[in-house]
């Protein structure tokens, strides 16, 4: 009678976690994110910093489709971030200027003693 060995069964060895994955899903989530918030001119701090993170997390998971959509929408996500900051800060100017104009009116009103210098107070306000 012959002796048959026993099959030799290696030890399982689970796959290796690929961090690089994890890097794809969160460039995509926080591109997505930041791109809604650039689709508000308010909130364009929030979509500059999660388009500025989803950039690096997408370079990082480059080798997923997850992470290059990733990249695109932090790139979206900081261009509108940039938008948005525009409009606030011409906003910011208008208003400051308004208000300038508002003042230089009232001064104007204050000091005008005839209906001729009331009436060309007008000028301040265009």
């Amino acid at each position: 009678m012959t002796h048959h060995p026993m099959p030799q069964y290696g030890i399982y060895n689970p796959p290796a976690r690929n961090t690089h994955s994890s890097m794809a899903v969160a460039a995509l989530v926080l591109g997505i994110i930041g791109v809604v918030f650039g689709l508000i001119p308010l909130t364009f701090f929030v979509a500059l910093a999660c388009g500025v993170l989803a950039i690096v997390f997408g370079a990082l998971g480059r080798y997923h489709t997850k992470a290059k959509w990733g990249l695109a929408l932090g790139i979206v996500a900081v261009a509108l971030g940039i938008w948005g900051a525009t409009i606030v800060n011409k906003a910011s100017n208008d208003l400051q200027n308004y208000g300038n104009q508002y003042t230089e009116y009232q001064n104007c009103l204050a000091t005008a003693n005839t209906a001729e210098a009331i009436d060309a107070c007008g000028v301040y306000l265009n």
